[in-house]
């Protein structure tokens, strides 16, 4: 996501000067042009400054959010979290890797393409917030190819 931003952000940057300069050339009234035209320039100058302005803030804000932190406060915490995660409202979503625990010890002697092979995919979902009072839902489902598949279940219920 950072490579993303940073090259819009480029791009943006490499097409504001030429924005700009065809807008300066209608700086001043022309016969042949309506007054509309200027209205675009602006328009577009504005939406440019605005994206030049925000970008980092929204880089900011994703790393604000605390989705890393809702997979890690759990009372039984498993080995692997989810790598990429996203929430909607109260609903989290998250996919990882996760190594099985007969590869563990062999991790180290491992070339590139068995330590990629050894890995298997994870599926988290989440329901419900840490909050006082609150009950808060979690189920990891784990697959690998030489292993098998399982799920994890957790249920936090206050008292």
């Amino acid at each position: 996501m950072l490579k993303r931003t940073f090259l819009c952000c480029i791009v943006s940057m490499l097409f504001a000067k030429q924005a700009a300069a065809s807008c300066a050339l209608l700086e001043e009234r022309s016969i042949m042009l309506q007054d509309s035209a200027m209205e675009i320039c602006t328009s577009l100058e504005d939406k440019i400054n605005f994206l030049k302005n925000n970008a980092m803030v929204w880089l900011n804000d994703d790393k604000q959010e605390t989705q890393e932190d809702y997979w890690g406060e759990w009372a039984l915490k498993p080995k692997d979290n989810p790598v990429l995660t996203q929430n909607l409202s109260d609903k989290h979503f998250g996919l990882g890797f996760w190594l099985p625990e007969e590869y563990e010890n062999q991790v180290a002697s491992m070339t590139t393409e068995e330590w990629l092979r050894s890995h298997g995919l994870m599926f988290s979902i989440g329901l419900g917030d840490k909050k006082s009072g609150e009950p808060r839902m979690r189920f990891d489902y784990r697959w690998h190819e030489t292993s098998e598949a399982d799920v994890m279940m957790q249920i936090e219920v206050p008292f």
